[in-house]
């Protein structure tokens, strides 16, 4: 699972607007003709951000499968996203179960390259039902590019 986080935030709020004044609709709709212009720039911001989350929801569904086991190492050999592949750490460990919460903090990028930030929480298990590895509340920066239509991970940068 993984969740967008800034995008769903400005939702909440768009939503919460709404039904604060949902009893007096026609005030805020007079509140809008006033703001025009401002209203304008935000959903032009609002459209070019989700533009860019949907963009690069390939990069958090490739990192989503690596951690959960879903693509082999040698698939991505010298890939910067093997960082999250469970077999390449653990080759002679099966895993049985990994619970992950993958949260996009932040898409910031020109089409060509840019930046992902993202928080993820991660524990892995064997088949027996113990715990093997996991990492809890770590955010990550990754520099990402695109290549033929396809964003790949190039550098990551993770706090200590």
């Amino acid at each position: 699972m993984y969740i967008d986080l800034f995008f769903t935030v400005l939702l909440i709020i768009c939503a919460s607007i709404i039904i604060k004044n949902r009893k007096n609709i026609n005030s805020l709709f007079l509140r809008i003709k006033k703001h025009k212009v401002w209203i304008v720039i935000i959903a032009i911001v609002l459209i070019s951000y989700s533009v860019m989350l949907i963009d690069t929801s390939s990069v958090m569904r490739e990192v989503r499968d690596a951690f959960l086991g879903k693509i082999e190492s040698s698939e991505n050999i010298g890939g910067e996203i093997n960082y999250y592949n469970f077999n390449s750490d653990y080759p002679d460990e099966k895993l049985g179960k990994a619970d992950l919460t993958l949260i996009r903090l932040f898409t910031l990028h020109n089409f060509h390259e840019g930046y992902i930030g993202a928080y993820y929480s991660y524990a892995a298990y064997d088949e027996a039902g113990d715990l093997i590895t996991g990492s809890w509340r770590i955010p990550t920066k990754w520099k990402i590019h695109k290549e033929n239509g396809k964003w790949e991970i190039t550098d990551i940068y993770e706090a200590p």
